[in-house]
């Protein structure tokens, strides 16, 4: 894959677009969902807050934790770690965990 493609003369991560376009989607057919399921909307956009914020915490967890032999060898600090990468498996993992916790926590 491409790192960027160059759109109008500015370079745009592919990463990004494919960040953007995911949430895009998943905005989307969630929309979709609530409609069909009759869920209120207000259940949906607080547990996709849920979602955002476990994936946050779950991708950089498992960066952390894939990434801790360079963090001791290189003996990083608390600012270089959190400006590292994220982990796909653990921010969709952590949007999981996110789901169950909101689903629990207001028993629907």
């Amino acid at each position: 894959m491409k790192d960027s493609i160059v759109i109008f003369g500015k370079d745009i991560p592919t990463y990004g677009i494919c960040f953007y376009l995911g949430v895009l989607l998943s905005v989307c057919v969630g929309l979709f969902l609530i409609k069909k399921r009759k869920i209120e909307l207000f259940d949906f956009v607080c547990c996709s807050v849920y979602v955002m914020i476990g994936a946050i915490v779950g991708a950089k967890l498992l960066f952390i934790l894939v990434s801790i032999k360079d963090i001791i060898k290189y003996d990083l600090g608390i600012v270089e770690i959190i400006k590292g990468g994220f982990v796909f498996y653990g921010g969709l993992l952590g949007g999981v965990a996110g789901v169950f916790i909101y689903t629990k926590q207001f028993k629907l």
